[in-house]
């Protein structure tokens, strides 16, 4: 009974952000970090959130090999 409940929520039943807003995150989060190198050198906090668009970045890429259908393909892009 507890499974059922868990899984009626919304959110916890595979739910989650689809890769075009992952794409759009990461963007933004490397324009953050390029604008903060160009115009404010000295604070961090632009650099630290432009790190976070390579994982995502990354995360992409190897969902993107699990779901090819042809790797060569998918390569050469």
């Amino acid at each position: 009974m507890l499974n059922n409940a868990m899984t009626d929520q919304k959110g916890l039943s595979g739910g989650g952000l689809s890769g075009n807003a992952l794409k759009i995150i990461a963007a933004v989060a490397m324009l953050i970090d390029h604008v903060g190198i160009m115009f404010f050198p000295t604070v961090a906090i632009y650099r630290i959130i432009g790190r976070l668009s390579f994982p995502i970045f990354a995360f992409m890429i190897v969902e993107g090999y699990f779901h090819t259908k042809n790797l060569k393909k998918y390569v050469l892009r």
